[in-house]
């Protein structure tokens, strides 16, 4: 059995502009413009400590829990009506199915926002399940990660090509034993390229 693993945001889904811009959009909802830096501050923490951070840090009346929701509800949105493919995405999809691959998602997002973007876009069709770290109930940045889903898939993991822009999943992916294809996003943090087995600029470069 041939399995291939895509990660989403920022590998299929052009989309990790919104999980960057996330804190900046919600200040300026508020009515508060803020640096560029305010990304770096974010990134690591989770929606609970960023939504604490925010509130701590520029006073805010809302609650961190209403801070998360807003969260929530701009990604929510921007999946549902405006999140673009990665150009070349669509050919690699066909190349992969022509050849009688089994493709899988495996991601840090929901499941819910993951179908809904898939659906508008048409693309849902072409794999036969997702993996989310709260279904797993864990990080991607755990290799136990992936080798829990090539137990579920009844493969071993080095018969199974991941697709990664981030540093630390792609770096979880190898240590499981997989093999990994690093795809360059302008967001991804690290030097993915000297982790992983191979490495592309755009996904034509696979064809």
């Amino acid at each position: 059995m041939k399995i291939v693993l895509f990660d989403v945001d920022g590998t299929i889904l052009d989309s990790m502009g919104a999980w960057e811009n996330m804190g900046r959009i919600y200040l300026k909802s508020k009515g508060i413009d803020t640096s560029q830096n305010i990304n770096n501050i974010l990134y690591p923490l989770t929606s609970m400590q960023a939504a604490s951070f925010l509130k701590n840090e520029y006073h805010l009346e809302d609650s961190i829990q209403e801070i998360i929701e807003n969260f929530h509800k701009c990604l929510h949105d921007f999946y549902l009506y405006d999140v673009k493919l990665k150009e070349g995405i669509i050919d690699v999809l066909e190349e992969f199915k022509k050849h009688h691959y089994q493709l899988f998602i495996a991601t840090a997002s929901t499941k819910e926002l993951v179908e809904k973007s898939f659906e508008r876009l048409n693309i849902n069709h072409y794999f036969n399940s997702i993996f989310t770290c709260d279904a797993l109930g864990i990080s991607k940045n755990d290799p136990y990660f992936y080798k829990k889903i090539a137990f579920k898939l009844q493969v071993k993991p080095k018969d199974i090509i991941v697709f990664e822009d981030s540093y630390n999943a792609a770096l979880s992916a190898k240590k499981a034993g997989m093999k990994v294809i690093g795809v360059y996003d302008q967001y991804t943090r690290g030097h993915l390229q000297d982790i992983v087995h191979t490495y592309i600029n755009k996904w034509e470069e696979l064809l």
